[in-house]
């Protein structure tokens, strides 16, 4: 015959539990992540002893003048290395950068007439109406109605104008330029008819007024 031991559930103490958890000597938890940190601080101190070890034989003999001499020959020669393939981009920038300006800045020795027609034959629109501009300006500094200057602005140019009779033509014309040269409107054999049109009256205007000046000082 087989006795049977009947099974006896131990209920744990709630109050007992919180005590025991509240206490600090049984926060076994606190003692993981202390050991955890003290494993990081091993780790880093491990890495620094193996360089250590593998570095001072080197920065303390007598190559190590010679190691550091080799280092900055190679850095010198990657950065040397670097400028020699960027210089194309470099100076190419800076040249087409230094043509752009002297052809909007440049008003004298161009025939400008031979040039217009040039490029009204090659439907180069843009370079037309960029000579078209600069012909204007020619025409009036020669005529002492504005001062040109590399520095100045067409809206400069525009301000130095006391002749009402021309302001019109004059601000049509530099608002054409404008919109092509900065706008990046699309230049047109329209647009570039339209600014002919107004440098055309400034023209007469400037004839007129020199004919008028020449005959009373006659």
């Amino acid at each position: 015959m087989q006795l049977t031991t009947p099974t006896t559930i131990i209920q744990p103490d709630s109050a007992v539990l919180a005590m025991w958890q509240s206490n600090p000597d049984y926060d076994y938890n606190a003692e993981l992540s202390i050991d955890s940190v003290n494993s990081g601080r091993d780790f880093w101190y491990w890495v620094e002893r193996l360089l250590n070890k593998l570095l001072n034989p080197l920065l303390n003999s007598e190559a190590s003048s010679y190691l550091w001499m080799i280092v900055f020959v190679v850095v010198l020669g990657i950065l040397f290395w670097y400028l020699f393939i960027s210089k194309d981009k470099f100076f190419v920038k800076s040249k087409s950068n230094t043509m752009a300006q002297e052809e909007v800045d440049t008003i004298y020795g161009i025939d400008f007439e031979k040039a217009i027609a040039k490029a009204f034959k090659a439907e180069n629109y843009f370079e037309a109406i960029r000579l078209i501009y600069l012909h204007t300006m020619k025409r009036m500094n020669d005529a002492e109605i504005i001062c040109w200057e590399i520095y100045k602005t067409p809206s400069q140019y525009l301000h130095e104008v006391r002749q009402n009779e021309l302001l019109g033509a004059l601000r049509k014309l530099t608002n054409q330029f404008l919109r092509i040269r900065y706008g990046k409107y699309p230049p047109t054999s329209s647009v570039a008819d339209e600014m002919l049109v107004e440098r055309q009256i400034i023209f007469n205007w400037i004839d007129t007024h020199q004919a008028l000046q020449e005959g009373g000082e006659a």
